[in-house]
């Protein structure tokens, strides 16, 4: 029986499933959307036909088989009420816009093709062109891009290059006789290998561009959390890029914002924002939104991605600093957009919290102001810990080491710090509490005590003082 809520009759929209069989519907989808884990979001049900029209003409597959599709999506509108006008016109226009796309690829007289080659600089890490080459018909530019190709899958080394590899495309402009004998350019058409992609029609204003610009921002819901490795492949535009899940709304990530993402350049830079938005490239977005290929990566990290791994330590370890991995995720991305300095801020925090344990935070109710932790493997010989202060960008203001057995500073190697007056009364009032995220119902002291045990085993508190170690009073410092 049909879900009373998805008739015809309540909907304002015509969904997939009024003009295509659920088999077409996955055939559609294994096409179009080549990212498995994207596609067990969408549903035949659900699914309006107005997104899969945007679905068709942003991806990157070849003109002629996007016509294909959208036809039969047009072909099959007068199934539904009239009542859709504004998506049947959407459909129709799109059909049209394909259509009258193609055509424009052969020449009339007056008429020439001018080619472009693109290719993204890895060093600069930004997009290169060349100057334009004229040609009389749209084949002879077709066999030079073959000839072009031919010769960059040979590549500098022994190994031949594929041409997924190939970090290039072409532009191909139509220019026409125009008024007063000027030449006036009609079309571009965007070619990935020998193939036509995407087109832009000059004569059209943008938001009437229906089915030639490429969905660089398609809205899909994505089904990633905090903490999940991404590959992003926006190929031949933009290198692969490996990012971890920083934001995410707790479930399909409806919103154009979500999941927000961060990545890392070739150079080594850090670089956050909202994964729809194609954020975490630097320089101009790629032509293909990165939905239309991401997945969840579960090969080897390579070194360059390591820091990726240190972050997801962060976010989903173990140990119980007081932050959800939400929590954890949302300080980091709050961090990318409010320190200054965001290499040294994510370095210091996460660099240090991977080998570090957090006892908690004076006050303990306070956001991330001054932290009390002890270090895995510490350095020191005595048992301690520390206490440091987070500044408004996220820098570290000072770092104090107190002993565990008595009230007095362990000064060594480089923390010479003390604390600023009135920090040892409140430090000592915040570790005599009772920790809330403790289900034993310990103080932030007994935990403080546990924390070292478990990350020095060298130098244990059971094998200096037992269990008989009581705290000191701290506000003596």
């Amino acid at each position: 029986m049909s879900d009373p809520k998805n008739t015809e009759a309540s909907r304002h929209r015509i969904n997939a499933c009024d003009l295509i069989s659920e088999e077409e519907f996955q055939e559609l989808l294994g096409l179009f959307l080549p990212s498995a884990d994207v596609r067990s979001t969408l549903h035949w049900e659900t699914v309006s036909a107005e997104l899969l029209i945007e679905l068709i003409c942003g991806a990157p597959v070849p003109l002629a088989k996007k016509f294909e599709w959208v036809e039969l999506l047009e072909s099959r509108t007068d199934r539904v009420d009239s009542a859709y006008e504004d998506s049947i016109k959407r459909i129709r226009r799109s059909k049209e816009d394909i259509e009258n796309a193609i055509r424009e690829l052969d020449r009339n007289p007056g008429e020439l093709f001018i080619l472009k080659e693109l290719w993204f600089d890895e060093e600069l890490l930004d997009t290169k062109e060349s100057g334009g080459t004229p040609f009389l018909k749209y084949e002879q530019a077709i066999e030079y891009i073959r000839e072009d190709l031919s010769y960059a899958n040979e590549g500098d080394g022994e190994e031949p290059i594929s041409d997924d590899d190939l970090l290039m495309w072409y532009e191909l402009e139509k220019w026409t006789l125009g008024s007063h004998c000027v030449l006036e350019k009609t079309y571009t058409f965007y070619l990935v290998t020998d193939q036509v992609m995407w087109f832009e029609n000059a004569q059209e204003r943008p938001m009437h561009r229906y089915a030639s610009w490429p969905a660089t921002e398609l809205n899909l819901p994505v089904p990633f959390g905090v903490g999940d490795i991404l590959e992003f492949d926006c190929r031949p535009f933009k290198p692969l890029v490996r990012g971890i899940v920083l934001e995410t709304d707790g479930g399909m990530n409806l919103g154009c914002c979500i999941p927000g993402v961060l990545t890392r350049d070739e150079k080594g830079k850090w670089i956050a924002g909202a994964m729809k938005h194609c954020h975490m490239f630097e320089g101009d977005p790629p032509m293909v939104s990165p939905l239309y290929r991401v997945k969840k990566f579960t090969g080897e990290i390579q070194d360059e991605d390591i820091g990726l791994l240190e972050i997801k330590d962060y976010l989903l370890g173990a140990r119980d600093d007081g932050m959800t991995p939400e929590e954890k995720g949302k300080f980091l991305y709050r961090i990318y957009f409010e320190s200054s300095n965001f290499d040294e801020s994510v370095d210091e925090i996460v660099g240090d919290i991977t080998d570090k344990a957090r006892i908690g935070w004076i006050p303990t109710d306070a956001e991330h102001n001054i932290e009390v932790f002890v270090h895995t493997d510490d350095e020191g010989h005595l048992p301690h810990f520390h206490v440091r202060k987070i500044g408004d960008d996220y820098s570290v203001e000072w770092e104090a080491c107190i002993r565990f057995d008595s009230a007095e500073y362990y000064l060594h190697g480089k923390h010479r710090s003390r604390l600023p007056k009135g920090v040892g009364k409140r430090l000592d009032s915040m570790l005599r509490e009772v920790n809330i995220h403790d289900r034993n119902g310990r103080t932030y002291w007994e935990c403080a005590i546990d924390a070292w045990n478990e990350n020095n085993e060298h130098f244990t508190l059971q094998g200096i003082h037992g269990w008989s170690l009581r705290q000191p009073d701290y506000s003596e410092l």
